[in-house]
């Protein structure tokens, strides 16, 4: 009895941790996810049906020596 019980006890530690180490998407499949060095998180976006609502757009403008990344004005 007791030896299924740490059985069961290491199964879920391990799965626990398996579960921890899986990192969500941070944008939309296929979608651009960085400006610059700046990560864009969903329901933000860069491009086009890739946020939420217009509210959410970014502008993202990359220059050879820095990124600008900015709300889109409405």
């Amino acid at each position: 009895m007791a030896v299924h019980l740490v059985m069961r006890i290491t199964f879920l530690l391990l799965l626990t941790h398996e579960l921890a180490k899986a990192t969500p998407p941070i944008a939309k499949p296929s979608c651009r996810s960085s400006c610059g060095n700046l990560s864009i998180p969903y329901p933000f976006g860069i491009e086009p049906d890739y946020y939420m609502d217009p509210w959410f757009e970014i502008y993202c403008e990359i220059s050879s020596d820095e990124s600008t990344t900015l709300l889109k004005p409405s």
